[in-house]
């Protein structure tokens, strides 16, 4: 099986928190530090083109012009914002590993602030690893999500395929999602009684469930079988998140 026609994506959730302007830039210049130790990749490029390196801090000025940018786009009160300020909206930054998009890069999105029923949670999201050969490994992958449930400490951590997220689950809304890695901290509800069917670890935070113990394959019946058996056993089990 050719595990580069997988096209992984990785989401991290947690909670949402009203921060400020240059809270957010700081957060978000912190969390992609950690994400470019653990990749080793310090060029990045934003959404114009603009390559930075991330160890530099002279970047934390673009990255709080990202923070700042399009904030009013959708909600009625106009504010010109200082650093100081928790804007009405959240904050989304991105960043590619190259500023060209044939193919795709890899792009990490960062979303946070605002505590409101349109931003309830905050994030990270990784998408299109399929387009970097060097990180689209089980070694680089599992070792990614380790590092997130560690820095990060998300509440939810879901590392899947497009294909099987798109076009195979049926997950409900509220149910946690499956694919190959799904990680849920200590403050969602789970059984005591973990499934046999797939692989699963009680870390420190929260419980860690792998569908595979190789990388997952979306083109593989029995991946494929132990993913829907889990998004079932969420489901029976009402594992809400």
């Amino acid at each position: 099986m050719d595990h580069q026609k997988n096209d992984f994506f990785l989401r991290a959730f947690k909670p949402a928190e009203n921060l400020t302007i240059a809270q957010r830039a700081e957060r978000i210049l912190l969390q992609q530090r950690f994400i470019a130790d653990e990749l080793k990749i310090w060029a990045w490029y934003l959404t114009d083109k603009t390559e930075i390196d991330i160890r530099d801090d002279a970047c934390y000025d673009l990255i709080y012009k990202q923070a700042k940018k399009g904030l009013n786009a959708k909600l009625v009160k106009i504010t010109r914002y200082q650093p100081n300020d928790i804007a009405d909206a959240q904050s989304t930054c991105m960043f590619l590993t190259s500023p060209k998009f044939i193919p795709v890069p890899l792009i990490i999105t960062h979303k946070l602030g605002y505590c409101g029923r349109y931003n309830e949670s905050e994030t990270i999201g990784f998408d299109h690893f399929i387009n970097e050969e060097s990180l689209n490994n089980e070694t680089v992958l599992s070792s990614l999500v380790d590092r997130i449930i560690t820095e990060y400490k998300p509440r939810e951590l879901y590392l899947s395929t497009t294909k099987y997220f798109h076009d195979v689950a049926k997950t409900p809304d509220d149910i946690a999602w499956t694919g190959w890695i799904t990680y849920l901290d200590n403050s969602i509800n789970l059984p005591k009684l973990k499934p046999d069917f797939c692989q699963t670890e009680q870390k420190q935070t929260g419980m860690l469930f792998k569908t595979s113990a190789n990388m997952f394959d979306d083109s593989n019946p029995e991946h494929v079988d132990t993913a829907l058996r889990l998004e079932q056993w969420f489901t029976q089990n009402k594992v809400k998140v």
